[in-house]
């Protein structure tokens, strides 16, 4: 199947990642704990359920982490930009013998000023996020800068989709009351 080449290059999107940031720990540390507790009320107590009030309280903790989570939206550049980026930070000699490709001591943040698409981030903003994220949360931001400039986007099937669709066929035949969705991902992978 033929198509307009400059067609193709005028409407092509960027790939894009999303990257969600907690910035309250103590909220993690306290849903945690609370989760931890409701699992032993429920271990302890199974037939009674957990507590009322510490499921109460673990939706409202859910909830404002919800509300402090901030997405970053990275967008991918070029081959001649990214290309461009690397060369801008070329690393130590040293460096280049531990095998990096440039210098991580100020790619990183350069990196992410240039593919931060929302909200937008400055070098110096993103070198203050280095100093400041711990690192689990800063290589959050850098691994999916590397997966946009190195995983390709395929289209993709969705399994779910599939199941769906299979059951959907197989509606005129058999009645959906004695399946579950469960039972038919198992039947779908071959039951493992």
């Amino acid at each position: 199947m033929s198509f307009d080449v400059d067609e193709f290059l005028d409407t092509y999107e960027r790939p894009r990642k999303l990257v969600p940031i907690c910035p309250r720990a103590g909220l993690l540390v306290e849903f945690s704990e609370l989760e931890a507790e409701i699992l032993q009320a429920q271990t302890r107590d199974s037939l009674g359920g957990p507590p009322s009030e510490l499921m109460e309280r673990l939706k409202a903790i859910e909830d404002e982490i919800e509300q402090s989570v901030r997405v970053f939206t990275l967008e991918a550049r070029t081959t001649r930009e990214w290309s461009d980026l690397l060369a801008a930070h070329p690393p130590t000699k040293d460096q280049a013998k531990d095998g990096h490709i440039a210098n991580p001591d100020t790619f990183g943040p350069a990196a992410l000023a240039a593919c931060a698409a929302d909200p937008v981030v400055t070098v110096e903003q993103a070198v203050r996020m280095r100093e400041t994220l711990p690192p689990s949360e800063w290589e959050a931001l850098t691994g999916a800068l590397s997966a946009l400039h190195r995983e390709r986007v395929a289209s993709p099937k969705s399994l779910l989709l599939s199941v769906v669709r299979r059951m959907s066929d197989a509606s005129s035949t058999m009645p959906l009351s004695g399946g579950s969705l469960a039972a038919s991902f198992s039947d779908a992978d071959g039951g493992q």
